[in-house]
């Protein structure tokens, strides 16, 4: 995502943090600026961002005020956050059992399944931010094809699936049956 920006918004200054030292060596590799550092503890002065991706990271983080608090920490005023969580009962996929959605969850490293509006207003709230805008996508069709994709054993065909995939991702914004992941825009206001 953050190298499809920069070749969109060339001038763009873009840093992509992250724990992970493979992807910041593959987000290297693309020119893109890196920080290794941990979401909670920004080597960022205050005040000096204008937008924030925060990207299905939130569900990760035992502690998601404080993640909350340091996004709002390093944002200019009015700078915005860009948020992306599971809804309250986290990712399902058609055809799964209960117990096979939560071994997936915990698999991907999630510590809650995810989030009520409500508690996501809560968090900005508390982190002197306002929510701007709320979409969902993840819909029951997204799903069901990643669930053949990534969860199947059987062989797909490789890069035929991989096109039928991307060409129903692109379809999101225009089906809102059963959406599982909430998008949450919101500005720093102070």
């Amino acid at each position: 995502i953050s190298y499809n920006l920069k070749k969109l918004v060339p001038k763009a200054k873009i840093a992509v943090v992250d724990v992970d030292k493979s992807g910041l060596e593959s987000a290297r590799e693309r020119g893109l600026s890196t920080l290794y550092a941990s979401t909670l503890e920004l080597a960022i002065m205050d005040n000096k961002i204008d937008v924030v991706l925060c990207l299905d990271l939130i569900e990760h983080i035992q502690d998601d005020d404080k993640l909350i608090k340091e996004i709002s920490r390093i944002l200019k005023k009015n700078g915005k956050l860009i948020l992306t969580t599971p809804m309250q009962d986290g990712v399902s996929f058609p055809f799964l059992s209960k117990e096979r959605v939560d071994n997936v969850n915990k698999s991907w490293g999630h510590v809650r399944k995810g989030y009520t509006m409500n508690e996501i207003m809560e968090l900005f709230q508390n982190n002197n931010l306002a929510i701007k805008k709320v979409d969902g996508y993840f819909n029951f069709l997204s799903r069901l094809v990643y669930r053949f994709m990534f969860l199947s054993s059987l062989p797909l065909g490789g890069q035929k699936f991989m096109k039928i995939y991307e060409n129903t991702v692109r379809l999101e914004p225009y089906i809102k049956w059963k959406r599982a992941e909430y998008i949450v825009v919101g500005n720093k206001f102070k």
